[in-house]
Order: structure tokens, then sequence, then C-alpha cells
């Protein structure tokens, strides 16, 4: 079975995904700021991240970056409701996969 990682301190985000991604046949693994994010991913090589950008402790950029920069390949999507150019130009230099 393929595993997600979804990183978010919103708990009702973090059902709702639940659901979806149970339903697309992933098993869900979840982390509450980056730095478990980062712990967790480098521990256990999951399939795909789902990762919030402003979180607690360690923001979804620097946990991407930390990621990325210890050979973390697989997709890291960034999740976050800011419309700033700049954050998606941050994420994408940081290592997230890029969807239009």
């Amino acid at each position: 079975m393929k595993t997600a990682l979804l990183t978010d301190d919103n708990e009702d985000i973090v059902e709702l995904i639940k659901l979806i991604l149970e339903d697309s046949g992933y098993q869900l693994i979840t982390a509450s700021d980056g730095n478990e994010a980062a712990s967790t991913c480098l521990d256990q090589n999951h399939d795909l991240v789902l990762m919030d950008l402003n979180m607690p402790n360690m923001s979804g950029f620097d946990a991407t970056k930390t990621l990325r920069d210890n050979g973390f390949s697989n997709p890291i999507v960034a999740l976050t409701a800011s419309e700033a150019e700049e954050n998606r130009e941050r994420a994408k230099q940081a290592g997230s996969k890029r969807n239009s």
C-alpha cells in the first residue's frame, strides 16, 4: 500500500484530506509541524508528502528543503491558503512539486 505523509497543524484539514487519500488507496501518516514531518519522512520513505507551508516550530518551506537536502526524491506538494506568488516561488525553490 502506498503511504502519504500529511503535514498540517489544522485538524479539520487533516480529517478532510485523510478521507480523500484513504479513498484513493493511501495509508495516511500525519505530522503537525515541520520538525515532525522531516524526522518522520527521513525515517520512512513515503510515496507522497502533502506539506502545509505555515506551521509552528519549522515551516513547510524549511521542512521541504531539509527533506530535499537529505535525498528525499518523492513528490512533495505544498499546501497553503495563500495566493501569493512569493509563496509559490519559495515552495518551488525549497523543492516542492509545482502544480498549476
